[in-house]
């Protein structure tokens, strides 16, 4: 599984708090709790397990968290995805003349 977005520095959003609510060992600290939002400090065996900022004293499986994305960043990815790149445009034009002269 690909965790490209898991970096220092990044805020994520905790999306399944089950083994530490469940666990009996994890009790005597604060973790993060669902829907709480979270800086991630360390990433561990390329991007597999995440510490948080507050949350030192444990490492959380990267599955428990999905990246934050804010109103700019996803109207920065509408935007990238709306205004193709001049190597795109390129590519569709020759598409197109190749189109009308194999034809």
């Amino acid at each position: 599984m690909a965790y490209e977005w898991a970096k220092p520095g990044v805020k994520c959003c905790c999306v399944d708090e089950a083994w530490w609510s469940h666990d009996p060992n994890v009790h005597n600290h604060s973790h993060p709790q669902l829907k709480d939002i979270c800086l991630i400090s360390n990433v561990y065996e390329d991007g597999k397990f995440l510490e948080l900022v507050g949350y030192e004293e444990f490492l959380y499986e990267t599955t428990s968290f999905r990246p934050l994305i804010t109103q700019n960043d996803d109207v920065e990815m509408f935007l990238r995805l709306a205004s193709p790149s001049p190597l795109e445009r390129l590519d569709r034009l020759a598409e197109e003349l190749d189109s009308l002269y194999n034809d």
